[in-house]
Parts: structure tokens; C-alpha cells; sequence
């Protein structure tokens, strides 16, 4: 029987924007007029995942750049470290 190790995907970062407040979890943010930019910590290389709500809203992972392209809108951003390569 092969030896297999089963990993799960990790939560990284978390930003949340509602009514010119802003939460965040292991994200630097700050605002600009209409977008916020949010330096993330080192990933180590690992693949991510971006989990939107609402979908509607542009957000953009650049490298270690998360920037949320509108602040009108309440919106979450959770960042996941995937386990697996594509």
C-alpha cells in the first residue's frame, strides 16, 4: 500500500470591508479613494485560493498584493494556502 499523506488547505488571510470599516486577519490594508490594497505574509511558495463574497467584487492577488478594486460594496476576502500544485 502507497504511503499517503492527506493535507488540508489553510486559511491565510482575511479581509472584511462594511460601511468604511475594515477587519482584517494577517493582511497590512490600506484605502484609497475607490480600492484598498492589503500586503499579505510570505506564502511560501504555495498555491492560493480566493474565496469572494459577494462574487461581484473585483479583487486581484498580485504576488503578495491583494487589492480589492471597489469599497462601496461589504464585502470578504478569505486567502487560502493550498496543500496541492496544478
Amino acid at each position: 500500500m502507497d504511503d499517503m499523506t492527506i493535507e488540508s488547505p489553510q486559511l491565510h488571510a482575511i479581509v472584511k470591508h462594511c460601511q468604511n470599516k475594515t477587519y482584517t486577519w494577517q493582511a497590512a490594508c490600506s484605502r484609497g479613494d475607490t480600492n484598498m490594497t492589503c500586503q499579505l505574509p510570505d506564502m511560501d511558495g504555495a498555491e492560493t485560493y480566493v474565496d469572494i463574497e459577494p462574487v461581484s467584487v473585483g479583487v486581484v492577488l498580485d504576488g503578495l498584493t491583494l487589492t480589492l478594486e471597489t469599497v462601496d460594496t461589504c464585502s470578504r476576502v478569505m486567502v487560502w494556502k493550498l496543500p496541492w500544485t496544478f
